[in-house]
């Protein structure tokens, strides 16, 4: 196995596992819902043009494609490129409360198959 494929298998590994770190997030885009591990997080604070932190709410997610792949969530278009135009993501909070997001921007890795999607109530 080369170094990336071992960087590759590794990445997979703590976005999907990372030592029971992950949480089940389900995806879906108005016919299909699939659910798969990823990692989560949710901040308050933002800055704003001109560095100063302003109070804001920002969620982001980040998921390995072959995961989707597997559970049937095909993300690519007719020209290969990701697209999550219209997708939603979703996972319980710490209380058990299930939060809805709609994905706004996504950032692929075409490396290390990561997906990185930044999320809005």
């Amino acid at each position: 196995m080369s170094l990336i494929e071992k960087i590759q298998r590794d990445a997979r590994r703590f976005v999907s596992n990372g030592n029971n770190f992950a949480v089940p997030i389900t995806f879906s885009n108005g016919t299909l819902s699939v659910t798969v591990n990823g990692t989560v997080k949710r901040h308050h604070t933002h800055y704003n043009d001109m560095g100063v932190a302003v109070s804001s709410s920002e969620a982001s997610c980040t998921v390995h494609e072959k995961d989707l792949i597997a559970a049937g969530y095909i993300i690519r278009d007719g020209n290969g490129r990701v697209s999550m135009a219209n997708n939603y993501a979703s996972w319980q909070d710490s209380n058990g409360t299930l939060i809805r997001y709609k994905i706004t921007q996504w950032f692929p890795d075409d490396l290390l198959g990561l997906i990185v999607c930044i999320l809005s109530l």
